[in-house]
């Protein structure tokens, strides 16, 4: 049954993971690194950090095609994976506020994680930091067959929430994510954990840590019109 929510309350509120509740671009980095040196390989970090947001296939296939190699993307893929989680095994770190914002939010709200990440990954970080009893729905790779900027995983977590997709807020930190979440029908707050204001205009509201509690709060209560009138606020 879908939950009963006030007309001027968001129905849901939608996290993404990487980049957003947990800082695990430093260790996918690590993981990419490890993993090229493996193959006799030196990729400069630009490259790797231009995987933000995207998928480890897409990122792969970028970086076959711009050095000719010749091989499957998947195989590198799971090998990717394998050492990712072994290194998130090791060390996982929240961003300021996540954890607390997250707890909050969980009072008044349904909220899920909708992420291109693995779920094993996912589940891993989120149990490490004692948050992940409190999202109902966890949507990850295995769980869409399209990745953002396609609106399918936001659409999925909706769905499996029992809310309208319209009207729900996400939470993103990349131009990618946020695409998604328009194409979604869907609000977007915008934090600046991996990117500069600048490339993540297209959000209703852009913060530079999640410890902006009262800024989130005024948002999700307001009225929609508000919400999506005027340039992002800041």
């Amino acid at each position: 049954m879908a939950p009963n929510i006030p007309k001027n309350k968001v129905p849901a509120v939608l996290f993404d993971f990487d980049g957003v509740i947990c800082n695990t671009e430093p260790l996918h980095i690590r993981s990419w690194q490890i993993l090229f040196a493996q193959m006799g390989l030196e990729i400069p970090e630009a490259e790797l950090t231009a995987g933000i947001g995207i998928t480890d296939i897409t990122l792969l296939r970028s970086i076959f095609a711009q050095h000719n190699i010749s091989a499957d993307p998947s195989e590198w893929q799971l090998e990717k994976r394998t050492i990712y989680l072994k290194l998130l095994e090791e060390s996982v770190e929240a961003f300021p506020g996540a954890a607390a914002l997250v707890r909050r939010l969980h009072e008044n709200w349904p909220l899920a994680i909708a992420s291109s990440a693995w779920r094993s990954a996912i589940e891993t970080a989120a149990r490490k930091l004692s948050i992940l009893q409190y999202f109902r729905v966890v949507v990850s790779k295995e769980d869409v067959t399209a990745h953002k900027p396609d609106p399918e995983v936001f659409l999925t977590a909706a769905a499996k929430l029992g809310v309208e997709p319209g009207g729900c807020a996400v939470i993103e930190d990349s131009p990618a994510g946020i695409q998604a979440a328009r194409a979604a029908g869907m609000r977007c707050i915008a934090v600046t954990n991996s990117f500069p204001p600048t490339q993540l205009l297209a959000a209703d509201l852009i913060i530079d840590s999640l410890e902006e509690t009262e800024r989130i709060l005024a948002f999700l209560h307001g009225p929609p019109a508000q919400r999506l009138s005027g340039p992002p606020q800041r």
